[in-house]
């Protein structure tokens, strides 16, 4: 038996098709890599201008929103009192012991409060009569020396005013103090006493 050896031959068309076929390959992957690394670029570009523009932008600290800095910017701030006529300390005299002091002493811890010193008010019965201090809503009525009878006074102003009435008597004694206190009459020895019951009344 004789023995062939049958060779195959390679078409002629199939080796300029895998050399474009190969060719195409290769300008596909490099269009591709090219447009990869330009989209990386930008994108580091975009990142890097957004870093830079996150820029905090506020008004100078002596510079109030809404104004411009103009030329005197380094200047200081004017600042404008307003309401200091309204809210000016008053003095008051007296020819009474201690009743000057005590209404400044009042006036100056509660500018406006004190209406009048040595005032005459109303009665129940249409007359008046003298007060020391007039507080508005509240008397004071001062007594120098051992403050003989002040606790009766107090009393018969507040019935005769219908407004409550406080004791200013520096000098008073313990006894005639304990009095009073016993009956429930405000009496203050000292200025700071005055103002601590002037405000608890209100």
């Amino acid at each position: 038996m004789t023995t062939r050896t049958q060779q195959r031959s390679t078409p002629l068309w199939l080796l300029p098709f895998l050399a474009a076929l190969i060719a195409a390959l290769a300008a596909i992957l490099g269009f591709t890599t090219a447009s990869v690394s330009a989209a990386v670029g930008a994108e580091t570009r975009v990142g890097a201008i957004n870093v830079a523009g996150e820029v905090l932008v506020e008004p100078p600290q002596h510079v109030s929103a809404g104004q411009h800095p103009g030329p005197g910017l380094d200047q200081r701030p004017i600042v404008v009192a307003t309401g200091v006529a309204a809210n000016s300390v008053r003095t008051f005299a007296s020819a009474d012991a201690h009743v000057a002091d005590a209404a400044n002493r009042i006036e100056h811890a509660m500018p406006g409060r004190v209406v009048g010193v040595n005032s005459q008010v109303s009665m129940a019965n249409g007359l008046s009569r003298e007060v020391d201090i007039d507080l508005g809503d509240l008397l004071v009525q001062v007594k120098s020396g051992n403050a003989r009878g002040l606790t009766g006074q107090l009393m018969s102003t507040t019935a005769s005013t219908g407004r409550t009435a406080i004791g200013y008597a520096p000098d008073i004694s313990e006894g005639a103090w304990l009095n009073a206190a016993r009956q429930g009459v405000p009496i203050a020895r000292t200025l700071d006493e005055l103002l601590a019951i002037i405000g608890e009344l209100g």
